[in-house]
């Protein structure tokens, strides 16, 4: 080393200690400051929210504890446009910079000193988004606290996380802040999608937002719109032409409200979603209550994501916008109270399309803050599919087996039928169609009642009995709760090979399924479901099949309609939120015309699949319900003919109501004489051959034709060869009234429609029926006198214990 060099070391030995002193104490200066007063961001819990359907289009937002609002909105998501507004106009070297400019912290010094006022305030883009993030005084102070902040934010993240903030945080005038929030309200569309006049106005109105709101001063909005035209004009960023049509544009003055699509799907998303958030201790330097320091084992770029992060759904806003339409249009049809939910979900992935919690969500008479999607109510017949279903998976039934709706006496438990009295004989399937209560009575009895709850309970379905009871007959009539959004998932089964699963309302849940039918048997049900015959529906002409099913609650307090279209299930529910009845109300009259709507405004789809392998057709015979191949040798005993489908070719015989707890065989054994006469085997003396004859159930007896009927069917019974109560008897006969017979009121009863009611024969408690509907009891040898609501024909029909049946019908003139 030179002597030279040695002298200039000596000489500024002190000052270079001194530069290298300063090199490293400023940086860990800075670090310990860091440390001690940790930069604050928003809070997650407090930070205002937006739900979103699955094409980013806001369904509601949700004010922070200010009254704030914000969409929150990644710098991805904004028009180009705006950010070349936004940077050129405010900050032109903010991505040189390291969030201080000295040279426009100068020229805004010297203005303020030179005009006496402020002029500028020299502020960058990183400075304007510390002091949104901590406020502070416009004094000497104030303004290095800011410049701290603003080399926080530098130190901890990037220009593009920086720029995000702005965007997000910057104030709009009133309780709108951050651009997405500004656009939706002052112009009705995203961010995403400005012109360049609308990027100019957005990139301005911060500067002044209370002043320069273009709801309220469009006039002034221009004017500072055009300051900023004509500045990126001067530096060339967009060509001549274009800031000259820009500069012609209207501000129009527009204050538009919030959106409330889904509303009350948002209210449960947002919801759910605070219940995962926690609160961190704030910042010294902060006392604003809506920031607060990011935890340490989460980082503040990972944190800054979430907060900007809105809350996603799986909603489609077009299907959204049709439903919410179509439940406005049908409000006026309503009676006073009723209300009204719908969901639609799309069947191979099981996500939400459309969310409808309530006719109208600000009618208080209409209970309109109420979901009545999640709402627990009895579901009327909606469950019979799904019974019938596990009939055919567990063999006891194909599509056409014969069922008997005729009255049944099961104990103290009498059901009845809707409407329209008792049909006799009936096929499963049109069983299931027209949704009569007995057959599915006598199926859940052969099913069980426990079995049939616990397989929907583990396919998803929450089932609340009355008072904590046990499972019974009731359930397949309604009498268990049940919500729309687990029926309508038990139902995605019949389009989805018998899978269930829980109903997706945000894309990031998973796919949960759960076996509820097998897939043969879930395609049976839904061919069934699939019809068209009914003169009532023909206006229906929708070309995508659709199974469907309708339910009423008892006292008319709940209508259902589902639907299963290739596609998508949807759900419908109509009725008072209160429990209150609503009389005349019902499924197909109430929700069925909505849910038709609904399945006519949604996209085209294809057809439904084809069979299953295992799913074929096979020729019946009834009564005994067998295959008409197997019945061959039994001549005689195929009374008539149906087209059923099974599953692997089984076809299991008709279910018999038992009698005193014995199962009837089928086709029934007899002893013949020589002479013809039946014999029992007890008084047998000579040579008899057996023959076997097809026996239709005896509580169908008053629908048959006389040559079905057992005292056709069977042979006298020979002299001294009588049992104590044979196949043919007759054991029950109304006797006051005749079939066909016509009524007239008789002065005496007042203009009153009375009829007694009594019976010959009959064994134990008698049930009285007036089409369908269980009107009283009496006992063999009494009468019951009973008044008819109006004139009109009726169907009268009684059983006993033993379950003989017998039926008239009469007909009550006008006086």
């Amino acid at each position: 080393m030179s002597k030279r060099l040695k002298k200039y070391l000596l000489r500024y030995r002190r000052l270079l200690c001194c530069c290298v002193a300063v090199f490293f104490t400023i940086p860990l200066g800075f670090w310990a400051a860091d440390k001690q007063w940790p930069l604050p961001l928003p809070n997650a819990s407090l930070f205002a929210s937006t739900v979103v359907a699955n094409d980013g289009t806001p369904l509601r937002s949700f004010a922070d504890h200010n009254g704030v609002w914000r969409y929150p909105v990644q710098l991805d998501q904004v028009s180009p446009l705006y950010i070349d507004a936004l940077l050129n106009y405010e900050d032109r070297w903010f991505y040189k910079h390291p969030g201080i400019n000295p040279i426009a912290l100068l020229r805004a010094t010297w203005q303020n000193i030179r005009y006496g006022h402020i002029v500028s305030g020299g502020s960058t883009i990183t400075m304007q988004v510390a002091h949104l993030l901590d406020s502070h005084p416009r004094t000497l102070s104030g303004k290095l606290r800011q410049m701290f902040r603003a080399m926080q934010l530098e130190w901890h993240f990037s220009k593009h996380e920086i720029l995000t903030l702005y965007i997000n945080l910057a104030p709009f005038g009133g309780p709108i802040e951050g651009v997405q929030a500004a656009s939706f309200t002052y112009l009705g569309k995203s961010a995403r999608f400005l012109s360049h006049s609308e990027a100019a106005l957005l990139a301005v109105l911060p500067q002044a937002p209370s002043r320069l709101r273009p709801d309220r001063h469009p006039e002034q909005a221009a004017n500072a719109r055009n300051k900023v035209l004509h500045r990126l004009a001067a530096f060339n960023v967009w060509p001549t032409e274009t800031i000259k049509a820009a500069l012609e544009e209207n501000v129009i003055a527009l204050r538009l409200e919030a959106p409330q699509h889904a509303p009350l799907l948002a209210r449960r998303l947002h919801q759910q979603s605070q219940k995962s958030f926690n609160l961190p201790k704030q910042s010294h330097l902060n006392q604003t209550p809506n920031v607060a320091p990011s935890p340490s084992s989460q980082s503040l770029s990972t944190q800054l994501d979430t907060l900007l992060e809105p809350i996603h759904s799986t909603v489609n806003p077009q299907t959204q916008l049709q439903v919410s339409t179509l439940i406005s249009h049908y409000q006026h049809r309503l009676q006073e109270g009723a209300s009204v939910a719908a969901l639609v979900v799309r069947n191979k992935d099981l996500a939400v399309m459309a969310y409808q919690g309530t006719v109208d969500f600000g009618n208080r008479q209409r209970f309109g803050h109420v979901d009545m999607v999640t709402a627990t109510r009895s579901p009327g017949s909606t469950l019979k599919p799904f019974l019938y279903g596990m009939a055919l998976e567990q063999g006891l039934i194909h599509s056409a087996s014969l069922l008997s709706d005729a009255p049944l006496h099961e104990g103290d438990y009498q059901p009845s039928n809707f409407s329209g009295g008792f049909y006799g004989p009936v096929s499963a399937s049109e069983a299931l169609q027209r949704s009569l209560n007995v057959p599915a009575v006598q199926l859940l009895k052969a099913v069980g009642p426990k079995p049939f709850a616990d397989r929907l309970r583990n396919a998803g379905m929450l089932l609340q009995l009355p008072h904590g009871g046990k499972a019974n007959l009731s359930m397949i009539l309604g009498g268990v709760g049940t919500r729309l959004e687990d029926l309508v998932s038990a139902y995605t089964s019949l389009a989805r090979n018998g899978l269930a699963g829980e109903l997706r309302f945000s894309p990031d849940a998973p796919l949960k399924e759960r076996y509820l039918l097998s897939p043969q048997a879930a395609w049976i049900i839904r061919q069934i479901l699939t019809r068209s015959d009914n003169q009532a529906l023909a206006a229906h002409t929708q070309s995508v099949p659709l199974a469907w099913k309708t339910g009423t609650s008892y006292g008319f307090r709940d209508a259902w309609a589902v639907g299963v279209m290739p596609d998508y299930t949807i759900g419908v529910w109509v009725g008072r939120p209160d429990g209150t009845p609503s009389p005349g109300e019902y499924g197909l009259v109430t929700a069925w015309p909505l849910l038709r709507a609904i399945s006519s405004a949604l996209p085209k789809q294809s057809g439904f699949s084809n069979p299953p392998p295992g799913v074929a057709q096979q020729i019946i015979c009834w009564p005994l319900g067998t295959a008409k191949s197997r019945q061959e040798n039994q001549q005689g005993n195929c009374h008539q003919q149906h087209t059923a489908w099974t599953i692997q070719q089984h076809t299991p015989p008709t279910l018999f109501p038992t009698v005193q707890g014995q199962q009837l065989v089928n086709p029934a054994p007899i002893h013949i004489n020589k002479h013809g006469l039946r014999v029992s085997l007890s008084c047998n003396k000579e040579t008899t051959e057996t023959h076997h004859v097809a026996l239709w159930p005896q509580v169908l007896e008053p629908w048959l034709p006389k040559r079905w009927q057992r005292q056709d069917l069977l042979p006298p019974f020979a002299a001294g060869c009588l049992p104590a109560q044979h196949l043919g008897h007759q054991a029950l006969r109304i006797s006051s009234l005749q079939d066909e017979m016509l009524i007239k009121p008789q002065a005496k009863t007042e203009g009153k429609y009375i009829v007694s009611l009594q019976t010959q024969g009959g064994y134990g408690q008698l049930a009285w029926y007036l089409n369908g509907r269980n009107i009283g009891s009496s006992h063999p040898g009494q009468s019951l006198v009973y008044t008819l609501p109006r004139p009109g024909e009726y169907q009268v029909a009684v059983t006993d214990i033993l379950g003989h049946v017998d039926k008239v019908t009469i007909t009550v003139l006008t006086p």
